[in-house]
């Protein structure tokens, strides 16, 4: 039994309604069980509550450490990317261009660049990459951070599946010299994955993803599912070789 479910009748009742409508028992277990509170005034962002928090906290350190035993640093990269740098990968703007938040005054005063709250920091990231590295001795590149990350998301919004602010959100991203050796890193990438979900008695199906559904310039991507109450798939992770979409280098991104 979870601890933190609030007594043994909301456990009864899970069980008894979590098929007939699974979406009503979900958000019902999140609130009650004092995981998130979605009431905030702003849709799609979450107020996390105690349990929740700690829950996530947990579920990241386990992350982290699984990180940090594979060579990556964590590091902490800017919430803001200046326009023009977030442009100068044309594919990777479309791919966000409908949910990209923007920032373009400061009080009365408008910015002479318009910002980006990041939807995700590929172009943070290896803009930095490029001035970190300058001869093969400064290879690999292995990093990572947890954050939040902003995207206006249309459609409706689903607590910890759907938001428009989703924490935590872990990135990690690689430079490499060759592309045996970001191959390499992809295995190492998913097993990492494999690790986190055996630990968290998460079921999942590992799928290779096929071109239409690349990241915008990938070469290649794994994508790992786990199946809800009823029939749907969730997305619960993916790695990514990047190719050569963002610098000269071979990147990839969990």
């Amino acid at each position: 039994m979870l601890s933190f479910l609030p007594g043994v009748k909301l456990w009864v009742f899970v069980f008894q309604d979590k098929k007939g409508n699974f979406g009503e028992w979900y958000r019902e277990v999140l609130f009650d069980a004092d995981v998130v509170d979605q009431r905030f005034p702003v849709k799609g962002c979450l107020v996390w509550k105690g349990h929740g928090t700690r829950i996530m906290e947990n579920i990241m350190k386990v992350l982290e450490n699984l990180l940090d035993d594979t060579g990556h640093i964590k590091m902490h990269f800017p919430l803001l990317i200046p326009e023009d740098l977030f442009g100068k990968e044309s594919r990777h703007l479309r791919g966000f261009e409908d949910q990209i938040f923007w920032v373009n005054r400061a009080g009365k005063r408008r910015l002479l660049r318009r910002l980006v709250v990041r939807p995700t920091s590929e172009t943070a990231m290896y803009h930095m990459f490029s001035l970190w590295v300058r001869s093969h001795a400064d290879l690999p590149v292995k990093v990572y951070q947890t954050v939040s990350v902003f995207r206006y998301e249309t459609k409706a919004t689903k607590p910890l599946v759907r938001d428009r602010e989703m924490w935590p959100f872990d990135e990690a991203h690689t430079v490499h010299a060759t592309l045996e050796e970001a191959e390499k890193q992809i295995n190492i990438g998913v097993e990492i994955y494999k690790e986190l979900f055996r630990r968290l008695a998460l079921a999942y199906l590992l799928v290779r993803k096929p071109e239409w559904e690349l990241f915008p310039g990938a070469l290649g991507a794994f994508e790992f599912y786990t199946l809800l109450p009823d029939c749907r798939v969730l997305e619960t992770g993916s790695v990514n070789n990047l190719g050569q979409a963002f610098s000269k280098g071979i990147q990839y991104h969990l």
